[in-house]
Formats: C-alpha cells, structure tokens, sequence
C-alpha cells in the first residue's frame, strides 16, 4: 500500500483494493476499530470506479458492515448493509 501512495494516481482502484485487502486483515485480527480507516477509504474510492469493481465493492460494504456489528454501532452497520448490491 505504501508504494501505490507514495505516488497516487487519482482513481487508481489498485490504492482502494489494497487498502480493503489491509481492512480485511485487521478484522481477521479482530482489530475492528482499526480496520474501519483502510475500509472506509476503500469504500470511497472504489465507489467512484467502474463497474467492473462491483464485487469489491460489496466485499468493502460486507467489511464495514461487520466491523460496525463487532463494534456494537447497528446503525452504522445498516447504512453498508442497505447499500450491497448483490447478496452474500
């Protein structure tokens, strides 16, 4: 992550991907609170992509959904839920 930040390219889905793939590894650590930052930012970058990033989008919504679960704050959790376009 730090090689494609060091010299960002705007829109570059490659910097949403890994901040996701960082994310997902700290809600496998039970780290929740932490992985809510590279989720988020994920979330925000990928949902100005393509479409081809759909399914990466969603992995990023199902992520946020259950660190905002772990993290006992429902509301937040639904705000992603809602917004999954294909179920799981």
């Amino acid at each position: 992550m730090k090689a494609f930040t060091q010299r960002p390219m705007p829109g570059n889905m490659n910097v949403g991907i890994a901040e996701l793939h960082l994310g997902e590894a700290l809600l496998g650590q039970k780290r929740y609170r932490e992985a809510v930052k590279p989720l988020t930012d994920a979330h925000d970058l990928l949902k100005t992509g393509p479409p081809v990033f759909a399914s990466k989008l969603d992995d990023t919504r199902r992520a946020l959904a259950h660190a905002y679960q772990a993290l006992n704050e429902p509301d937040k959790a639904a705000i992603y839920q809602g917004e999954l376009v294909k179920p799981h």
